[in-house]
């Protein structure tokens, strides 16, 4: 409103100036005036101002900042990412080949008095279980050890399940046969050599054999220790 008031008391006093020459005038901070030809001038003439049919006050025309261009906001993930690692190749558990079961000592013949005892003894190296069998003198009929009291009665036997058993009260029958273990295990079953009972009467000797091993008849001082 002030300045409005300004500019007509401004406008007035050019207008009475006019018969002086011609003047310019310079017009307030902010206010402009506005002429017939659209013109917008902030120092006019005092021949223009007269000669204006309409005058104006106008504020002035401040230019308009062009906005600045901004970059698209970038959408962040705010969720931590955690970059995928590889797992770590593992080697699988190589299990050990198996071990052949074999043996690590044959039984012993041995040489009994009938009704005596005696015991064989066999061992094998990776085996699971172990079997002992009779064997005749021609290696054609074989016995599990376990049945030998059926065939040979009063025969008495002990551990035939492990490594070591025992033979009791041999009778005079079983001079002459074998025994063998059986061992079980990976690539078995496994058999020791046999092992020979031989037997004899402790107080007289029977005849001799027909032929060797024995080589003195008749004579309890036999030093071949084989009797039947």
């Amino acid at each position: 409103m002030k300045k409005t008031l300004l500019v007509v008391i401004l406008v007035l006093s050019i207008l009475s100036l006019t018969a002086c020459g011609d003047i310019y005038i310079q017009m307030p901070e902010g206010t402009a005036l506005t002429l017939p030809d659209g013109t917008v001038a902030s120092t006019v003439s005092s021949e223009k101002v007269a000669s204006a049919e309409v005058v104006q006050a106008v504020a002035p025309v401040q230019a308009t900042p062009e906005p600045l261009e901004t970059a698209a906001p970038v959408e962040v993930n705010e969720t931590a990412y955690i970059v995928p690692t590889e797992p770590v190749a593992t080697q699988p558990e190589v299990e050990p080949a198996p071990s052949y079961v074999y043996v690590t000592k044959n039984p012993y013949s041995e040489n009994v008095a009938v009704g005596g005892s005696c015991m064989f003894i066999a061992y094998a190296a990776n085996s699971t279980s172990v079997s002992w069998t009779l064997v005749d003198p021609t290696g054609t009929v074989i016995y599990n050890l376990s049945d030998g009291p059926y065939y040979f009665p009063g025969l008495c036997i002990g551990g035939n399940w492990t490594n070591t058993i025992y033979l009791s009260n041999i009778p005079s029958s079983l001079g002459g046969w074998r025994v063998q273990a059986c061992f079980t295990g990976y690539g078995g079953p496994v058999y020791t050599d046999m092992a020979y009972i031989y037997t004899y009467y402790p107080e007289s000797c029977p005849p001799c054999p027909p032929q060797p091993p024995c080589s003195c008849c008749g004579c309890c001082n036999c030093t071949c220790g084989l009797v039947y």
